[in-house]
């Protein structure tokens, strides 16, 4: 099938949906579902950025398919009614147009999506519905880091509500 699409490193995500499989694929020209069986489109979307590579995630009825090389975007799809041209419907819920990430993949996790900015150690953690940030920090703005030297790397982890 010809995608005439440039590029793309996000691993496609397989998802079912109203008892039938669709295959979520993001890249830079268009965001596109296709069925899994017949391969046609089920709906598409406007594009990310250039060279896309963070992986789509879902969960409850929503994909989020994000990039951020040369710019910055994430897109929050409702699935439910997702069909044909989404640019011309309500089932792109919300977006974002900064602070996406270049190579890392988002975690979306008992309703909440976190992702890292660019390839820094800057980590937001949205409320998956209503895009409301629940979180954003790094190591220096009093979110818990917990490190330790292992291999001569640093490992860090980071509390949820960023409590310590």
């Amino acid at each position: 099938m010809n995608r005439d699409e440039i590029d793309t490193w996000a691993t496609p995500l397989v998802v079912e949906h109203d008892g039938r499989a669709q295959v979520i694929a993001p890249a830079m020209n268009k965001v596109r579902s296709y069925d899994f069986e017949t391969g046609t489109v089920v709906w598409e979307s406007p594009g990310v950025t250039m060279n896309p590579i963070p992986s789509p995630v879902f969960e409850d009825g929503m994909v989020f398919v994000m990039s951020g090389f040369r710019g910055n975007i994430l897109k929050a799809i409702r699935l439910a009614g997702a069909q044909g041209d989404l640019s011309k419907s309500n089932a792109i819920v919300w977006s974002l147009d900064r602070d996406t990430p270049y190579v890392p993949s988002p975690l979306l996790y008992d309703g909440v999506l976190y992702f890292l900015k660019t390839n820094s150690a800057i980590l937001s953690a949205f409320d998956a519905r209503p895009a409301r940030r629940i979180t954003s920090c790094s190591g220096s703005t009093g979110c818990r880091r917990c490190s330790r030297r292992r291999s001569g790397r640093r490992d860090a982890s980071i509390c949820r509500d960023a409590k310590a």
